[in-house]
């Protein structure tokens, strides 16, 4: 077969450049080649970091892209931050858990950059005068629910570092339990006539028509404080109720009647701890 060939003057350098240089083809299979064999893996180089394989929820495998190693380095960075800044102020670590803080960071993503960070003035004025306002409309559906069913006063006591006995005094309804103040009470504990003023006092906040018990420490100080065991018509109700757990528990054919008629339903015995067991002996009773 007769072949016919067509001959150019060229430079040397430049039959040296074709003479190194594959054809289209050839540079086209040779460059989907290399990025075959780094993303399987085989081959490594500065690119791999943004070509490399990553699930998708389906399964199926895709690449990084630079905007995905970018975003994952921006939240770093800011996260870092956000930690640093929990640090300095040794603000717990709880403190994630919270709405309001989940809140905030979506707040500031949402305004974007160049947000101006509220001053120390804002902090203590301004901005402190509308959470009171928002935090009291909160706690008005707590109120509405002690005005309408009732509601329990609750007074944690606890000693901090300092040796200061301090009361945290709260008030539970079916709607929840809300924070009334923390007391240092350090000279009240000791003498029960202090005591039962301040408890009356949180009591006459509430409304004493709203309460409908006092739940406190089981210690004597409280009890005497506070002890509704004395007054005459208490005093009768819980005698009669000891007296008939009492009756129930040293009759076999009664107590059998009454486990068999409450799906084997235990009443509270009185004990010791009187302050527990007279509030569960009552409960006992109740049948929903």
């Amino acid at each position: 077969m007769k072949q016919d060939f067509c001959f150019l003057d060229v430079d040397e350098d430049e039959e040296d450049a074709q003479a190194v240089q594959p054809s289209s083809k050839e540079s086209k299979k040779q460059s989907l080649t290399s990025t075959e064999e780094i993303v399987s893996g085989s081959v490594k180089g500065p690119m791999n970091l943004f070509i490399t394989k990553k699930k998708t929820k389906g399964g199926k495998l895709r690449q990084t892209s630079i905007n995905d190693a970018c975003d994952k380095e921006l939240r770093d960075r800011t996260v870092q931050k956000i930690a640093r800044f929990m640090y300095q102020a040794a603000i717990s670590f709880n403190a994630a858990h919270l709405d309001s803080f989940k809140e905030m960071i979506e707040a500031i993503g949402q305004y974007g950059p160049n947000l101006k960070p509220p001053s120390y003035h804002e902090l203590r004025v301004p901005l402190l005068q509308k959470e009171i306002v928002y935090t009291n409309e909160l706690l008005k559906e707590n109120k509405d629910e002690c005005e309408k069913y009732g509601c329990s006063i609750m007074s944690d006591g606890w000693t901090d570092r300092k040796q200061r006995t301090l009361i945290n005094f709260l008030v539970n309804s079916p709607k929840g339990t809300m924070f009334l103040e923390s007391v240092d009470a350090s000279a009240h504990v000791k003498t029960r006539t202090l005591l039962y003023e301040l408890l009356d006092r949180f009591v006459e906040r509430v409304g004493e028509k709203n309460v409908v018990q006092v739940i406190s420490d089981n210690g004597s100080n409280y009890v005497l404080a506070e002890d509704i065991g004395k007054i005459e018509v208490v005093r009768k109700t819980i005698s009669r109720a000891i007296a008939l757990v009492g009756f129930i528990y040293n009759h076999g054919s009664v107590l059998h009647m009454m486990r068999e008629c409450t799906e084997n339903k235990e009443l509270a015995r009185h004990g010791v701890t009187r302050f527990a067991t007279t509030f569960l002996t009552f409960h006992a009773f109740f049948l929903e």
